[in-house]
């Protein structure tokens, strides 16, 4: 193994060890759960432990190995205290997601390299992407991508991305309004043009109307609309280069 590797092993085995571990219960309560389970608790711990520190091992090897094609650095030398707590936080959650699990595992990759990399606040993105349900990220990088997949999205969880700062309104209520009343007041003024020449009913201007009514749809379908946020879009980004299976 090279000595970069023994590096990374070495930040990689520390920060699990720190953060990871799991809390042990009194004596009285793991024997209670000895009786909920098929193997000894202290067997079910011990198992347990050693497969979130390999579903750590396996997110930390294939981002090494990513880093390693572009030329980039594979450990975080001389990290900052934010920098440490944030590894330390993304070991806690990284653990728990299984290599089996293609899209949360590039989620939780891309995360790890934003985090290696130290830019763009990736301790904001962690903090995101643990306020968000497994669920909720899944739609989100699969059908939140565009501004009318949002809106075809379930109302309930286009407002929790939206909460949780994925998603953000496509256009300003400043400039929705100034559109609204530019269009509003061109059309009213075009329609009393076409009517002082007026002299028969039929000769209304429907059609003038209905062209103005017809500006007025593209403007309310932008109000209505959602789009990814930049956050939103830096998770995409790294989903997109971390995915083991293309959606």
């Amino acid at each position: 193994m090279a000595e970069g590797d023994d590096k990374s092993g070495g930040w990689v085995d520390t920060v699990i060890g720190a953060a990871a571990g799991l809390p042990i219960p009194l004596k009285k309560t793991g024997a209670a759960i000895d009786r909920l389970l098929s193997v000894p608790f202290n067997v079910w711990a011990d198992q347990l432990d050693a497969k979130m520190r390999g579903n750590t091992n396996k997110h930390v090897e294939a981002v090494e190995a990513k880093r390693k094609k572009k030329g980039k650095k594979t450990t975080a030398d001389d990290a900052s205290v934010k920098t440490a707590k944030t590894l330390a936080d993304w070991t806690v959650s990284a653990s728990e997601v299984n290599d089996d699990d293609p899209q949360l595992s590039a989620v939780w990759r891309g995360l790890l390299d934003a985090i290696l990399d130290d830019r763009d606040d990736p301790d904001e993105l962690l903090r995101t992407v643990q306020a968000t349900s497994p669920s909720d990220l899944r739609l989100f990088l699969t059908r939140g991508r565009t501004p009318t997949s949002l809106l075809l999205m379930n109302n309930a969880v286009a407002d929790r991305l939206k909460t949780n700062g994925l998603v953000e309104p496509f256009m300003p209520r400043t400039i929705f309004f100034l559109m609204m009343v530019f269009t509003g007041t061109a059309v009213l003024l075009w329609t009393q043009m076409q009517t002082r020449s007026l002299d028969r009913l039929d000769q209304f201007p429907f059609q003038t109307i209905a062209y103005g009514v017809s500006a007025l749809i593209p403007i309310v379908f932008f109000w209505v609309s959602l789009r990814p946020s930049r956050r939103g879009r830096k998770l995409i980004d790294l989903y997109k280069e971390y995915r083991l299976n293309k959606d």
